[in-house]
């Protein structure tokens, strides 16, 4: 069945939450992902937006779908929401598109939820491609037609503006959130001083130094090393589910010559489970537990003496090049902040054995 352009009607309830739901983009994109789906009669569907670098596409709703898969993300050009926001087409398809040497890529599904027939849309501001939005018809249902997809095209246009304002905002609010956030991490590693000249121990400045990094890459888990110059594991930190905890043993297995073998040559590294080398699964045991992982050298004295580690970024499959130059420059800091600490405790040794030289 196809809808008339009578059918198709712009809900003026529904167009007016999507504007209102500006500060909270997921429900912007989740009320117009489902307006869309009731005006065609569809049954599932998804909508992704294209990032600031048009590198990628990442998925910001869904609907009807069993397996959830929000934030993930998908190379312009690869599969058919990539093929959209390359090529800036709508299409109609209708059967197993897997085969279609238009699309690479596709996983096909063998699940009743696959489509057996789709409306597909890029979203267009002006002349820029924004974001790409899917309807389906799984299973039996009737296939789409053409018409279908030129009546679906009248809202279409609205949603791709409605989009993209939320998408900014929530961009903004992330940026915004990021300079928030490095503020706060430079005045707790200036607080260093204070610490020193009270003679207070380092163990809540590491706490702070690895939950303000597991805040500026927004990931779920974080892990701080730091070793001796006799490669010791001198003491670490580690953010997991909202808290954190120090200490100076029970880390069998870490060795400061794995995270060097594992820096050999990079000045970070990105790793994911399921391909990372047998090096990186040496220096970093627990990105088995993790999907993702980003981990930048702590270099003191010009040599490697600890790493810097986020895991399983919130709603992202793995990290971003920015959060890798975001992690760098923050480890940077914090090796100024220890060269200090060193530089205290060698002018204190100093003034201690003048002291006892003076006393004898």
């Amino acid at each position: 069945m196809s809808t008339s352009t009578a059918d198709f009607d712009l809900d003026p309830q529904r167009l007016r939450e999507m504007i209102m739901f500006r500060g909270k983009p997921d429900m912007a994109y989740k009320s117009a992902l489902d307006h869309i789906i009731q005006c065609v009669d569809g049954r599932t569907g998804c909508h992704a937006m294209i990032d600031a670098k048009q590198e990628f596409l990442t998925l910001v709703s869904d609907a009807g779908l069993p397996d959830s898969a929000i934030g993930s993300r998908t190379a312009i050009g690869d599969g058919v929401f990539g093929w959209v926001a390359r090529a800036g087409e709508a299409l109609v398809l209708n059967g197993d598109v897997s085969k279609d040497p238009r699309f690479t890529n596709i996983k096909p599904r063998e699940d009743k939820a696959r489509a057996n027939s789709s409306l597909c849309w890029p979203l267009r501001v002006d002349d820029r491609i924004v974001g790409v939005i899917s309807v389906n018809r799984p299973g039996a249902n009737p296939a789409f037609s053409q018409q279908d997809l030129e009546n679906g095209g009248v809202i279409v246009d609205l949603v791709a503006v409605i989009a993209e304002n939320a998408y900014l905002h929530t961009s903004k609010l992330e940026r915004i959130e990021t300079l928030n956030t490095w503020s706060e991490a430079q005045k707790r590693l200036n607080q260093v001083d204070e610490i020193l000249k009270n003679g207070g121990g380092l163990g809540p400045l590491h706490r702070n130094i690895i939950d303000d990094a597991t805040r500026m890459c927004q990931a779920r888990y974080g892990l701080f090393l730091l070793f001796d110059e006799n490669a010791t594991l001198q003491s670490w930190a580690e953010h997991t589910a909202g808290a954190s905890a120090t200490g100076v043993s029970g880390r069998e297995g870490l060795s400061l010559r794995a995270i060097k073998e594992a820096f050999a040559g990079a000045a970070s590294v990105r790793l994911c489970r399921d391909n990372a080398q047998p090096k990186y699964q040496r220096a970093f045991p627990c990105i088995q537990k993790f999907k993702s992982l980003l981990a930048t050298p702590l270099i003191i004295g010009g040599e490697i003496r600890g790493a810097l580690c986020v895991a399983d970024k919130t709603g992202q499959e793995a990290f971003s090049a920015n959060d890798e130059i975001l992690l760098g420059i923050y480890a940077d800091q914090v090796r100024r902040v220890f060269e200090r600490v060193n530089l205290h405790e060698e002018l204190k040794q100093k003034n201690d054995a003048l002291l006892c030289e003076q006393r004898d």
